[in-house]
């Protein structure tokens, strides 16, 4: 009996967990408020299942799916635009307000964008640069580390002093060891 007050006293939490391959995002029930203890062995699927009677939203099937394009193109906007007039320069108000929301709060870096449209935004390219890029097959690809020049000059450069103080270390006890050997005779 206290094993199932226990078990009723439980609070269960859900919250997304990323697959192994990092190319997925899934549901997943926690006994943690911070989500990073499962419920189970199988992501709190399991528990949830019996728990609800009916399995976990977004469980089996990722959160994410890459190749799913949603339309940021508002329809209702379009067909009243449409009947106002076909004039080009009205695009942006056919635009969904999340599309708007998202593109503006998103990092950019328009490195490559052309100064005659305005100022370019280069805040997150430092960001983007070390993300991961997942293929198609699901796995991860990182880019080729690269050596930071200026560390590396700063590991030569204390190689040589090292090197020289060693050495110089090596001749003085030479020196200093003859003077005291020739002293003793």
């Amino acid at each position: 009996e206290e094993e199932e007050e226990e078990e009723d006293d439980v609070d269960y939490f859900v919250g997304p967990y990323c697959s192994e391959q990092g190319s997925a995002i899934y549901m997943g029930m926690y006994i943690d408020d911070t989500c990073t203890e499962a419920a189970d062995s199988n992501h709190g699927r399991s528990v949830f299942s019996n728990m609800a009677g009916y399995s976990l939203p977004y469980g089996t099937t990722s959160l994410v799916n890459n190749y799913e394009c949603v339309s940021c193109l508002d329809t209702f906007n379009v067909e009243e635009d449409n009947d106002d007039n076909d004039n080009d320069a009205d695009d942006e108000e056919n635009l969904a307000d999340i599309c708007n929301q998202l593109y503006n709060t998103a990092g950019k870096c328009e490195v490559y964008l052309s100064s005659s449209v305005g100022a370019t935004n280069m805040n997150a390219c430092q960001f983007i640069e070390g993300i991961k890029i997942t293929t198609d097959t699901g796995t991860v690809e990182t880019s080729q580390p690269r050596s930071n020049p200026v560390a590396t000059a700063w590991i030569v450069i204390f190689a040589l002093i090292f090197t020289t103080l060693g050495f110089y270390v090596w001749y003085l006890r030479m020196r200093l060891g003859r003077k005291n050997n020739s002293l003793l005779y």
